[in-house]
């Protein structure tokens, strides 16, 4: 009975990510307020009951797929050793699927759209952090790591800003371009902090 149950969850979950890719396949045609259950479904192989099954509507459908995507986009990153690597491939992906990336945006919301990035950027952020931790001379207070970690989350909104125009094609700008102003960004976030650190110690 267990495998029956077994089978059963990964024919469901393969008919969701089929209906998914249908989906995305169709956003690069026309918008989702044009899509029709029976043309997805058609795409797919597969009766409206099934669809119906699965999902109450097209929307219902983005949303679960706006879930899945934010599950998905950290493990496309598990190979990678540097931010620069991160955010060249994101960058990249987003530009492949951006009809899909502008109707999440565009029907769920900005704040939507940035959950969906938002574990991705993480793990960059991360990165970033220990980057900058590197750069730091042995020797300096604790507090100058500590200092650079609030300054580079406090990036966290340009990161949404950024990647919104990024998503509506409105950055005029390569993927390389653009890391490399981050870099040249946090090279001086960390000369910046080092500094002030210097004269504290200094003053005192």
């Amino acid at each position: 009975m267990e495998h029956i149950d077994k089978q059963a969850e990964i024919q469901e979950t393969r008919t969701k990510v089929e209906l998914e890719a249908g989906l995305r396949a169709l956003l690069r045609e026309k918008p989702l307020e044009q899509i029709r259950v029976r043309e997805l479904a058609d795409r797919c192989g597969i009766r409206r009951q099934s669809f119906y099954y699965h999902f109450s509507d097209v929307y219902h459908l983005l949303d679960w797929s706006a879930q899945r995507e934010r599950e998905l986009l950290p493990q496309r990153q598990a190979g990678f050793l540097t931010w620069q690597q991160v955010l060249l491939d994101l960058l990249a992906y987003t530009a492949e699927n951006r009809p899909y990336y502008q109707t999440i945006l565009r029907v769920l919301g900005r704040k939507r759209l940035w959950e969906v990035l938002e574990p991705a950027f993480q793990n960059m952020q991360d990165n970033i952090i220990a980057h900058c931790r590197q750069k730091t001379p042995e020797g300096l207070p604790s507090a100058v790591g500590e200092a650079l970690e609030r300054r580079q989350k406090g990036g966290g909104k340009l990161a949404q800003i950024v990647m919104e125009a990024w998503v509506n094609d409105a950055v005029d700008t390569t993927p390389r371009e653009v890391i490399q102003e981050i870099e040249s960004i946090t090279e001086g976030m960390t000369t910046g902090v080092l500094l002030r650190s210097l004269l504290s110690e200094q003053g005192e």
